[in-house]
């Protein structure tokens, strides 16, 4: 998914072998995860005009930079990251 100067994409290329999203800066070229998900892969991700949303163990889950949190659909409220199953960087 493009968007402005970066493309975000979905890869298994941390040592969990699971899909998480990474974003690569074009300018810079660098590369990095922007979530880490450990128990169920990223699936689905679509860009919107204020978040990416994907699937994660059965769950919508928005990203959105700022602020560094993720929201699950069976949650009302914005949740921080408690890393047992995953966290959102950025």
């Amino acid at each position: 998914m493009w968007a402005g100067s970066r493309i975000y994409f979905l890869s298994d290329r941390d040592d969990h072998k699971r899909m998480n999203l990474y974003v690569v800066d074009l300018a810079g070229g660098q590369t990095r995860a922007i979530t880490s998900f450990t128990d169920y892969d990223c699936k689905f991700p679509s860009l919107g005009d204020k978040a990416i949303v994907f699937e994660n163990g059965g769950y919508r889950t928005p990203w959105t930079s700022p602020p560094r949190r993720y929201r699950s659909s069976a949650s009302a409220s914005w949740m921080t990251s408690t890393g047992d199953g995953g966290e959102c960087a950025m």
